[in-house]
């Protein structure tokens, strides 16, 4: 399906499902919907991988400012209809919330501050994803080491509503990922102390400076993975990136599908790799998938050697050429999953 016929199919789904005071305004892989009497509006974009982000916002006064647009939701789907859908939803409930443009009562905070917050929990990373930042929302991914107090980072944020960049409100919002998370593809840092696993360090100076500057210079966020690299390429630089062993998880691979876990000793490889979204093996081309693992030794229970070492404690080193040749081996074979042995018997 064309881009042309994407855009005529979703501006008249939307437009038949709105009554005809939104206008619907179409460009490339963009359709914007405005509410003429409520200060309302959403939008729909078209990613390359073929999914879609539905974003709606209202429209505040905001101090000096005067009025501004503030993102009320963020929401990625996977079809057309879904974006759809999404999209009538949110601007019904919108048009039903505001019927005015009104001032914005929120407890608004520095990026400044909220660094600072961040920095005196236990979180020992926190960044902000490109998409969700360019978009008007503050979502703050953080790790916090195990057995430390992760509920700790939300009550020091619990008084902060949004932040201000640039003259206008972001939402904030909070996650938390894992130690092997902790990378900086496609994210803004906004604090990272020094750690074995993750990236260099980040001060919260530097990383006020960093998100401010994506904003204030309206930078787009790094396009999504859509390269494709030769098996042994990829292979060689993981291990020019620290990669200590590769392996193929079977259990979560597939004859479309390549699913890679990597020990490597920080989450780098991320960036290193991330551009990557298929994998060519002797002809054959597979969506790719990355697990980076860096913490707890590497082991090839049920799955495929495809490098290791020479220096693994109990394991024998597995060079790059003997592990494609496994891969190889594996995918001409239609990527079976490995047998599982459960209580109730053999399992593929």
């Amino acid at each position: 399906m064309t881009a042309r016929k994407l855009t005529d199919d979703i501006e008249a789904a939307v437009r038949n499902q709105l009554d005809e005071s939104w206008s619907v305004d179409s460009q490339t892989n963009l359709w914007k919907v405005q509410a003429a009497h409520t200060p309302v509006s959403a939008r729909i974009e078209a990613r390359q991988d073929g999914s879609f982000i539905v974003t709606s916002y209202r429209h505040c006064e905001w101090g000096d400012q005067g009025e501004v647009s503030c993102l009320a939701s963020y929401v990625e789907v996977h079809s057309e209809d879904d974006a759809v859908e999404e999209i009538v939803e949110r601007c019904w409930s919108l048009e039903n919330q505001f019927d005015a443009t009104e001032s914005l009562g929120v407890d608004v905070a520095s990026v400044e501050t909220v660094g600072n917050a961040l920095a005196e929990t236990e979180a020992v990373f926190a960044a902000i994803p490109e998409d969700y930042l360019a978009r008007g929302l503050f979502e703050v991914i953080y790790h916090v080491p195990a057995g430390g107090d992760d509920a700790g980072v939300a009550d020091a944020l619990r008084e902060f509503d949004a932040v201000e960049i640039g003259g206008k409100p972001y939402p904030i919002r909070l996650s938390s990922v894992l130690a092997a998370e902790t990378h900086l593809y496609r994210r803004v840092p906004l604090y990272a102390e020094a750690m074995a696993y993750g990236p260099k360090e980040v001060t919260v100076e530097d990383g006020v400076r960093q998100v401010t500057e994506f904003v204030q210079n309206g930078e787009n966020p790094t396009p999504l993975p859509s390269e494709s690299i030769a098996a042994d390429r990829l292979a060689e630089e993981l291990v020019e990136a620290g990669a200590v062993a590769i392996a193929v998880e079977t259990e979560l691979s597939s004859k479309d599908e390549l699913s890679l876990s990597v020990w490597i000793p920080d989450a780098t490889a991320y960036e290193v790799v991330g551009q990557y979204q298929t994998i060519s093996v002797e002809g054959d081309v597979l969506d790719l998938n990355f697990e980076f693992c860096c913490v707890g030794g590497p082991n090839f229970l049920h799955r495929v050697p495809v490098y290791a070492d020479d220096d693994i404690s109990g394991m024998e080193p597995v060079p790059i050429d003997e592990g494609i040749s496994n891969l190889q081996e594996y995918v001409a074979s239609g990527c079976p999953r490995s047998v599982v042995n459960t209580q109730w018997g053999e399992k593929r």
